[in-house]
């Protein structure tokens, strides 16, 4: 209910307003009317340094920055649009201005004619293309896919050789492609997760792979490259090769993967019992119980129209056993699975696309034949590695998450044989209603597990909370803080230096949700009181601001006051003279933190769609053999491996950092990096003789931004580097999509996205035009599916990002390992081709 209640309201804009508080001090602005020093410094610590920024902006911004009247405002705003004589302009002044233009070559004079000349400042350019090579999964991967109306699941090897024999395969860079257009696979779209377009399969040579090993039994092969979505102050997707011990990576606490399928749920129930207790030689079942006996008889008889043989086995000092017989009509029925021994059974791929009812009702046939319940978890074992795999997608298709664990048996007559257990515990227990068991019974205790949201996500919490709600101050703070809340366990993630467990469940985090929620709640009901401060009373005042999360003298030096004094102004009686410059302050602190506040919850609600495992070892590994990777063009992800994992599947912008320095060796780049594809040796790489490679080096300004917020706010400190007097000519982003995609999760959030989106365009566009430096953006793909002729490839962002970039390169790939830019989008420049190579000097003509 709670969790119904905090999505029902998490909307509107939703971002983070960590602001850098160094003021500047603008000689410029003291020049506008009624602009001291003290006013110049509110402004200037709150974005608006400059006689431009100030020219552009609203009255009410000013008014509620400067404290001033808004008729003073409106002066303001007045006179420095007359000292930048904004207006028209003609023709021929714009033509002068471009004659500034400065262009970055590329080093294929293809390219750059294609470019007018090259990269230009004081313009966005956005590439966006096709998928690259070197993101790959071993060849043992399975993957849950759909082709026509069924499922399967299959090693990714596998998949790659029967699209091979089907539609042929392509060399591609270092190594070859099969087009797979009839497939879908499971993967992270704007819809969560859900099947999708998959349009190639990769493959290539690999001499290491990175092996993760996890807390809940997974173990994953994979390129260094290849990326697994992760936490860290957000959802963020991190190469393999910089995952550590402690991190974590997310897994679909559901997923929807219906297909057709023709079996009821008594088949599905029939068949797991199979898969559990039956054998091929003779074709039957064994069984000590008497119900699952008589039910066999009923369903053989009702659905097959014969008497089944019952042979009776009494062992002495034993329970009694029944063997059941099948005919030939059954063991068309069971196909292969009837043909099976133990060590290599499987779940039938016609379940991987049943609905919940015939998933559960298989599961509770395995259960009820080979399945184990206590009271603190439940078990299924299994001899077969692949029944293992598959009983946990069924599983997962229900919700249930599971821990894999290994077991080889060490004496005995059965010594060195392994068993695969499959173990059901915290809070995951309470889904096994959805198994429905028909013959066993299960009760359970409320003991919760070590699994869930870890250390990543308690830290967060307790920032989060420190920064909006924490002190004990205000409405919901002083509500957590009573002795009487101490049972719930949650206030003690957010205020304790040690946390009372090593992770919060799905429960604990809920509860959190909504004490952030509350918190938004109780904020915004104090910004109203404070926005009609001149009506209230002293003692509604005193009132309004208690409720406030944080405190009254905190705003002290804002004002112009002491603490001392400031208490004094609550105590004895308001101000008026100091009314405004209080209301301005108030709000001020309550809109930043109100908009944290929207910030957590949005990031909370998308961890809480996923579930978490922790990593336990991570090794580089010894491979030598063909790696694989599925191209899905919406969401560059899907479903795979032994467990269900969400999986992920720049040369350009390397380049232009070092020919920046060709001409102009005090010319310097601002590489903002969201996806660690930045890579100094490759810059090393492209340096030219005769170029000082150190200052080169130095010149290059790396920046890791770890979720949208943090890149967004790099984006808007580049302005500082520029006043510190650094000659910044271009600003590289790669790539301006993929945090936004993976923090906005679902159709509901695409609106938030695209306005948070729209911001940071401006803030790029508002750089290039105003300092003379080029913008360039690399960005993602997807497919679109109501084009069945020509290219069905689309940038993400839609009319936000194409609108906002002032020049548009479609990449992909050509004959013999070229490159091909396509020039689709230009104010100026026509439409056409270039075609180029990438190699180890940097970027040359075909």
């Amino acid at each position: 209910m709670a969790k119904r209640r905090i999505e029902a309201v998490e909307q509107g804009e939703e971002q983070e307003m960590t602001q850098d508080i160094t003021v500047t001090r603008s000689s410029e602005l003291l020049q506008l009317p009624g602009v001291g020093a003290a006013t110049a410094e509110k402004l200037a610590s709150t974005g608006f340094d400059s006689l431009l920024s100030i020219a552009v902006a609203t009255p009410g911004e000013i008014v509620e920055t400067a404290g001033v009247t808004e008729q003073a405002a409106r002066k303001i705003i007045q006179v420095a649009r007359d000292k930048l004589e904004m207006g028209f302009e003609s023709a021929d002044e714009v033509l002068k201005k471009r004659e500034l233009i400065e262009r970055i070559k590329t080093g294929s004079d293809a390219l750059d004619g294609l470019l007018g000349g090259g990269f230009e400042t004081g313009a966005i350019t956005e590439a966006f293309g096709q998928y690259g090579s070197g993101k790959c999964v071993s060849k043992e991967t399975k993957v849950l896919y759909f082709n026509s109306s069924k499922s399967h699941l299959q090693p990714i090897e596998e998949i790659y050789n029967k699209y091979s024999a089907i539609n042929g395969e392509k060399p591609f860079d270092s190594g070859c492609v099969v087009e797979v257009p009839q497939v879908e696979v499971l993967g992270l779209t704007d819809k969560g997760i859900s099947r999708t377009n998959a349009s190639i399969i990769y493959r290539e040579k690999a001499e290491k792979l990175i092996q993760i090993t996890t807390k809940r039994g997974r173990t994953i092969r994979i390129t260094p490259s290849h990326k697994l979505l992760s936490f860290d102050r957000g959802l963020v997707w991190k190469p393999s090769a910089t995952m550590r011990t402690g991190d974590v990576m997310a897994y679909p606490k559901e997923m929807t993967a219906n297909a057709d399928c023709s079996l009821t749920e008594d088949d599905a129930y029939f068949l797991g019992l199979f898969a559990a207790e039956g054998t091929s030689n003779p074709l039957s079942i064994s069984t000590t119980s008497e119900s699952i006996r008589d039910w066999t008889a009923k369903y053989v008889s009702d659905r097959f129209g014969y008497e089944m043989t019952i042979r009776k086995r009494d062992v002495k000092g034993k329970m009694t056993s029944y063997i059941l017989l099948f005919r030939e009509r059954t063991a068309k029925f069971l196909d292969k699975l009837g043909t099976t021994k133990s060590e290599s059974k499987f779940v039938p791929e016609a379940l991987m696309g049943a609905d919940e009812a015939r998933t559960a009702a298989f599961l509770a046939g395995y259960m009820d034949g080979d399945g184990h319940y206590a009271p603190y978890g439940a078990e299924a074992t299994t001899k077969s590695k692949e029944l293992s795999s598959g009983l946990s997608y069924l599983f997962a298709k229900l919700g249930i998450a599971v821990t894999a664990r290994k077991k080889t048996l060490k004496g005995g007559t059965y010594k060195g044989r392994a068993y695969y257990r499959l173990l059901i515990v915290g809070e995951d227990r309470t889904k096994l209603a959805k198994v429905a068991s028909r013959i066993k019974t299960f009760q359970y205790k409320p003991v919760n597990s070590s699994y869930g949201y870890g250390k990543q996500f308690t830290d967060y919490l307790k920032k989060a909370y420190r920064e909006t709600l924490g002190g004990n101050r205000g409405r919901t703070g002083k509500a957590l803080g009573r002795k009487n809340q101490g049972k719930d366990i949650f206030y003690y993630y957010l205020t304790r230096s040690k946390p009372p467990a090593d992770a919060m469940n799905e429960k604990t985090m809920e509860k959190a949700r909504l004490a952030f929620f509350n918190g938004l709640k109780d904020l915004l009901s104090a910004r109203e009181a404070i926005r009609n401060i001149e009506n209230l009373t002293k003692e509604e005042f005193v009132q309004a601001v208690n409720s406030l999360p944080f405190a009254f003298n905190s705003i002290a030096a804002e004002v112009g006051l002491t603490k001392a004094g400031i208490r004094n102004y609550m105590q004895r009686g308001r101000n008026l003279s100091r009314m405004e410059a209080v209301k301005n302050a108030l709000l001020r602190e309550t809109d930043k933190r109100a908009k944290k506040l929207q910030n957590v919850l949005k990031t909370l609600k998308n961890a809480a769609y996923l579930n978490w495992d922790a990593i336990e070892k991570v090794e580089e590994v010894d491979y030598n053999d063909y790696v694989y990777d599925f191209v899905v063009p919406e969401g560059h992800s899907f479903v795979g491996g032994e467990m269900p994992t969400i999986m992920h599947n720049t040369q350009l912008a390397h380049v232009l950092c070092v020919n920046l320095q060709k001409e102009n060796p005090d010319k310097v780049a601002v590489f903002i990096d969201t996806e660690s594809t930045f890579r100094p040796e490759r810059i090393k790489q492209f340096i030219k003789p005769g170029m000082d490679a150190e200052k080169v080096m130095k010149n290059i300004k790396v920046a890791r931004a770890f979720n949208s917020d943090h890149q967004m706010l790099l984006a808007e400190k580049v302005e500082d580097l520029i006043k510190k007097g650094l000659n910044v000519k271009l600003v590289v982003v790669d790539s301006l999509t993929a945090h936004f995609r993976a923090e906005f999760v679902g159709r509901g959030t695409l609106a938030d996205r695209q306005q948070k989106l729209n911001k940071h365009m401006h803030t790029l566009m508002k750089l290039a035009t105003t300092y003379n430096l080029c913008v360039y953006v690399t960005n993602q793909v997807m497919s679109k599916p109501d084009v069945f002729f020509g290219d069905p490839t689309e940038a993400i962002g839609g009319h936000i990002v194409s609108h906002n970039s002032t020049y548009r390169i479609y990449l992909r790939r050509g004959k013999k390992g070229s490159r091909v830019a396509k020039m689709v989008d230009s104010p100026n420049l026509p439409e056409g081709e270039a075609m180029f190579y990438v190699d180890e000097a940097g970027i040359r003509d075909a």
